[in-house]
């Protein structure tokens, strides 16, 4: 197979981007120290009565998903956590999930989504392991999860937008204890936002190059015992895919259009108990012409909970969520066309009892009972029921003021693999006392992902074409397969350098026993070629995460982040994995020169990439970008961005069949504004 040398993208270009960007941001550390603030996801009421209270003490972003849904300051928890404001993002110009998540000190994700750009699934690997099969979503408290083959996690980040979302956590590391299988990489956790405040409605709209426009209106607010979230929008994009080396194909060749609603309601019946309903839909369309002709594909999702919590008293706090997510994608060629449509469908219902004890100041307890059925429909598995029932718990235990602890535990039983057991410590030490600058944090933790029936009892025929002819393989089941079950650590320092400005170290390992991947078998009596699955004997993941964070909120409220991580994720033959990279560079500088106008440049690049399905190696990418925001009225504000403004065509898959590789569009411009009232 062909192996793709790389672009010209030298790693002087990527130091020369990211050092231009250091420079912006600390050209302005001369200026007097920013006053004490609030870090980016905390919300607005505690920040202003933490000023009204005149404290100068910084307050810690929240985190609710490393810790079984009890809300625990970052800063007090051993979890290597990443919080994503979902608003001060989109006021600089990132609309999607996908691209949100390049921010992140060990992810790795292309930006403008998968390997066929936005709108295909996400191609995201936390630590060096694949979405694909590795990183669990979670959306309003239900687990988006059918791993390997076509798996509504990886569809949900690659095709999500910002709107209908509150802030997003990457909770990086085996989070099986918390929140069972699939997370062995880690998880990505967001919800539909609370209303809050005065009744407001902000209108989106946005147009840009490749024929893209996105369109969203949200309706907010809280009223006596009511509040409310409702936003729906609409979103469309040509890509303009290429292929190398240079088929001739017509412009457009990935086309995407979806339609995106999310309610939330909530109603205080008392002081104590609240009754919360939520509803998102996802309605989308792909149009791909690539080497095999034309192929449309198609997802619909549905999504709603319902669940009521309750403070019985100052010790027991009690919750209980019932859950729906309904999943249906069609994909093929088309019918009219001779082609073959194929339909498919996830039906998931889940329901959870979750408690939290809080004993005394030292010690607290959550604890609970879950129930999880899935049922995933299609022509390719006779075996597709699973129920899954977990009992779960953790203690955090604070024995010093400056050190806290937790321990993680789960049992899932399954009606197909019986009793699976996960487990996690972690832990926090502020190593000077409770207002320490320097804080050393670490964890240790167990998961699984079961095999899918798609990989135990498959018999699939794919005719496909290609450059070289016409062929069809045919995936065939192994019922002997082992479950995946996993080991990971990590080690960190947190230093505060300066109010408001932060750096970090993490050291991290994974070891994956028996994973499972594809195995060639040749071709059959039928002169089909036939491909199965197999259990390897490990696979790892070894690297480091560098952060660097701050404010300057006195000197044009200028802020800048930057982010290297270097991972070394390869299996027992000494192979690197599929959709990983070795290095991984993220920055961002933005800064208002005058109080009305925001603008700033974001930079994404990684070198030591693998693609397609057989781990091919393909070449580096730097991406530049810049935003500008202009608040013209109190009502109305323009804004523009330009992405890869570097106009870098690097390979974003290369197919297994032939030597073709889908190119990614080049620069970008658009433009839009938006209306509050």
């Amino acid at each position: 197979m062909k192996t793709y040398p790389a672009l010209h993208v030298s790693a002087t270009r990527v130091v020369l981007a990211i050092a231009l960007a250091g420079s912006c941001a600390f050209a302005q550390s001369g200026a007097k120290d920013a006053a004490p603030g609030t870090a980016a996801a905390v919300p607005q009421s505690a920040a202003a009565d933490a000023n009204e209270a005149g404290q100068e003490t910084e307050l810690p972003p929240v985190t609710v998903s490393a810790h079984d849904g009890l809300a625990v300051p970052y800063d007090q928890t051993g979890v290597s956590v990443s919080i994503l404001d979902s608003g001060k993002l989109q006021k600089q110009g990132v609309a999607t999930l996908s691209d949100a998540l390049t921010r992140v000190p060990g992810v790795y994700a292309m930006p403008g989504g998968g390997a066929y750009q936005y709108g295909n699934v996400s191609q995201i690997s936390i630590r060096g392991m694949s979405d694909k099969n590795y990183t669990l979503a979670m959306v309003d408290g239900m687990r988006l999860y059918r791993p390997q083959h076509l798996n509504p996690s990886a569809n949900f980040l690659g095709q999500s937008m910002l709107f209908g979302m509150g802030d997003i956590e990457v909770v990086k590391g085996a989070q099986g204890a918390v929140y069972g299988g699939g997370a062995i990489g880690g998880m990505v956790n967001t919800a539909t936002p609370q209303g809050k405040g005065e009744p407001s409605v902000k209108i989106f709209n946005e147009y840009g190059t490749n024929d893209t426009y996105n369109g969203h209106i949200i309706a907010q607010g809280a009223e006596g015992k009511w509040d409310w979230f409702v936003a729906a929008g609409y979103n469309r994009t040509n890509n303009d895919l290429n292929y190398e080396p240079g088929i001739a194909l017509n412009k457009h060749q990935g086309k995407f259009t979806q339609w995106e609603e999310a309610v939330r309601m909530g109603y205080q019946v008392s002081d104590n108990t609240k009754v919360t309903l939520t509803y998102r839909r996802q309605d989308a369309e792909r149009y791909e012409r690539n080497t095999s002709g034309d192929t449309d594909y198609t997802y619909k999702t549905n999504l709603t909970t319902a669940k009521v919590e309750s403070k019985i008293n100052n010790v027991w706090d009690t919750s209980l969520m019932a859950g729906y997510y309904g999943w249906d994608p069609t994909f093929g060629a088309d019918e009219d066309k001779g082609g073959r449509q194929t339909h498919v469908s996830l039906r998931n219902v889940q329901i959870e009892w979750r408690n939290a004890l809080h004993w005394n100041e030292a010690n607290t307890t959550t604890a609970g009972l879950s129930w999880y059925r899935s049922e995933y429909n299609s022509e390719w598995e006779a075996r597709n029921l699973e129920n899954q029932y977990s009992v779960f718990a953790e203690h955090l235990y604070k024995p010093l003021r400056s050190w806290d602890n937790s321990f993680a535990v789960r049992l899932d039983h399954s009606t197909v693999w019986n009793n699976l057991f996960t487990y996690r410590y972690a832990t926090s030490w502020k190593v000077t006392g409770e207002n320490s600058k320097t804080r050393v944090f670490g964890s240790f933790g167990s998961g699984y992902r079961s095999p899918t029936q798609f990989e135990r009892f498959a018999n699939h025929p794919v005719p496909i074409s290609f450059s070289g002819g016409n062929m069809t393989y045919r995936y065939v089941g192994n019922p002997d397969l082992s479950i995946e079950r996993s080991l990971s650590g990590d080690l960190g320092v947190e230093q505060r350098v300066a109010d408001g400005h932060y750096a970090s170290i993490t050291g991290f390992w994974t070891r994956i026993n028996n994973p499972i991947s594809t195995d060639s078998v040749g071709d059959n009596a039928d002169g089909e070629y036939e491909i199965t699955y197999k259990n390897g004997s490990y696979a790892t993941s070894v690297g480091i995460e560098l952060a660097l964070r701050g404010d300057f909120d006195d000197a044009w409220n200028t802020g800048y982040s930057i982010g290297y991580t270097y991972t070394v994720p390869k299996n027992s033959e000494d192979k690197q994995l599929e959709d990983t990279a070795r290095s991984v560079w993220s920055a961002e500088v933005h800064t208002s020169p005058v109080e009305s106008v925001t603008t700033g440049i974001g930079l994404v690049a990684a070198s030591g990439r693998t693609g397609g399905t057989d781990g091919f190696h393909v070449d580096n990418y730097c991406v530049l970008r810049w935003y500008a925001r202009w608040q013209a009225t109190e009502n109305l504000a323009f804004h523009v961005r330009v992405e890869n403004m570097l106009n870098d065509h690097y390979v974003t898959y290369q197919s297994y069949w032939s030597n073709t590789g889908t190119i990614s569009a080049g620069a970008a411009v658009y433009a839009g504004c938006t209306l509050t009232f």
